[in-house]
């Protein structure tokens, strides 16, 4: 199936809208270092790389060292307990292993 004219351009202006594009929203060498570290974090937690608005964000807030990449995800909510933030989810776990094991 091919895409008529309108429909190509429709979708290129879908794609231009999009954040965090590597080497137009993004310079590549940063894009690359930001996403390696991104999805290192995400990909264990969420099961997904990171988001291009997320990346977009750590660009904009020139988060690209480890450290701070880890911190700002770390702030994020847990995906298996919405109310807990990353950071907080181990406390969270150990918490709730304890009321567990006193309840029964």
């Amino acid at each position: 199936m091919s895409l008529s004219s309108s429909e190509k351009r429709a979708a290129m202006e879908w794609w231009l809208r999009l954040p965090a594009k590597r080497g137009i929203d993004i310079p590549a060498e940063r894009f690359d270092k930001i996403q390696q570290i991104a999805n290192g974090v995400t990909l264990p937690i969420w099961g997904r790389p990171a988001l291009p608005d997320q990346l977009q964000f750590l660009h904009d807030n020139d988060l690209t060292e480890p450290g701070q990449i880890h911190d700002a995800f770390s702030q994020l909510p847990h995906p298996h307990a919405p109310n807990v933030t990353v950071a907080q989810y181990p406390d969270y776990v150990a918490a709730l292993k304890e009321h567990d094991d006193h309840s029964h």
